[in-house]
């Protein structure tokens, strides 16, 4: 046997168990008894009994007194039957996805796989608003998609699924126009805590790398970040934004004409994307520039590469496991359901100490 009744709907779903074995043929004649039943499928005995109810009354078994329940027939799937479709779309440019990113996604297709629903993974990193609406449209339609899951989603995205109707659930940070139900980490806690980190260890002088992008987890980001700041006891501490165009050039050039513009050498660089603490590091070191010694980092985001990299990155990191476990019984939800509550469901990343980050004397700033 390899399903066991999920504890949604308990007495329904048990029955839904049930049907689904005895039309694949786990069991021919008659029904194992009570009590090897609910071992089975691991439910107490008056969930069984109500759900063995439920199929007599439907025909499928018949109780004979003082024997095991007799299997009477077994349904054959309509031709008709809906076929329940979701759609996963990440706008991350292939390069860019992370491999806990990748993970989260398969794993999640495995667990919508044995509760019986098909799915799709797009990658569909972003071009003009044209082309991004086209592409949406196009794989909504092929697809006949019951439900979407949406990752790193501009707000045209969110839009464009809000107004069709479709059940949408933002793997990310919904936006306020659309009023979409959303899985998230609290980016802005997350980053107002990374610069209160950097603050507490002495750097005064401060760096934040983002991308150029549209994606509401990352102007949360900042906004959490700087307010750290302004809204710290250091009237002297301060923060430069980098902005750049997810190209490692573009990172570079920008990189050395910060470090290059004659003002005081930041002590402290904090990154959003895995991909970007890999290459300012990089950077860093072909000028000489060494990490902690000369400049301290900390990284939003983790990756699996981080366990190759010395210095070790201190980093926020998350059980992905415990979240696919949360993310899938949303979409289950949403299918059953056709909605969610419109809120934000937030996950709450810790801190991980690396050799990256170094305590500074202030006087040193």
């Amino acid at each position: 046997m390899d399903r066991i009744p999920k504890r949604i709907s308990l007495i329904s779903e048990t029955t839904s168990v049930l049907k689904d074995n005895i039309n694949r043929g786990v069991w021919k004649e008659t029904l194992p008894g009570e009590r090897d039943l609910a071992d089975q499928l691991q439910v107490s005995r008056p969930t069984l009994r109500a759900a063995l109810s439920l199929l007599q009354k439907d025909g499928m078994i018949r109780t004979a007194h003082g024997k095991r329940r007799l299997i009477l027939r077994v349904e054959l799937p309509a031709a008709s039957s809906r076929r329940l479709m979701i759609g996963l779309v990440d706008r991350t440019p292939v390069a860019e996805v992370r491999q806990l990113t990748f993970q989260l996604m398969m794993e999640l297709r495995n667990h919508l796989h044995r509760d019986g629903f098909e799915s799709e993974y797009l990658i569909a990193p972003p071009q003009s608003l044209r082309t991004d609406r086209q592409k949406l449209e196009d794989f909504i339609k092929k697809r006949s998609l019951t439900c979407c899951v949406l990752m790193r989603s501009s707000e045209e995205d969110q839009k464009q699924l809000y107004d069709q109707g479709v059940p949408t659930l933002v793997l990310g940070t919904a936006y306020p126009s659309t009023e979409l139900p959303s899985l998230d980490v609290d980016y802005y806690s997350v980053c107002r805590h990374a610069a209160g980190t950097f603050l507490h260890r002495g750097h005064r002088k401060l760096v934040l790398i983002r991308s150029d992008n549209r994606i509401a987890g990352d102007h949360a980001s900042v906004e959490g970040f700087m307010d750290g700041i302004a809204q710290s006891p250091h009237p002297d501490a301060h923060a430069t934004v980098i902005r750049h165009r997810s190209l490692p050039t573009d990172l570079n050039r920008k990189l050395d004409r910060l470090l290059s513009s004659g003002k005081s050498r930041p002590t402290g660089i904090f990154t959003f994307s895995a991909l970007e603490t890999l290459i300012t590091i990089m950077h860093l070191q072909r000028r000489g520039i060494s990490v902690p010694e000369d400049m301290s980092l900390i990284a939003r985001d983790l990756d699996l590469f981080f366990n190759c990299l010395e210095p070790t990155i201190t980093h926020y990191a998350y059980d992905n496991s415990a979240v696919c476990r949360r993310l899938t019984r949303f979409v289950r939800q949403l299918v059953e359901q056709g909605a969610l509550p419109t809120r934000k469901n937030l996950i709450y990343p810790k801190l991980m100490d690396g050799t990256s980050l170094r305590t500074l004397d202030p006087a040193q700033d």
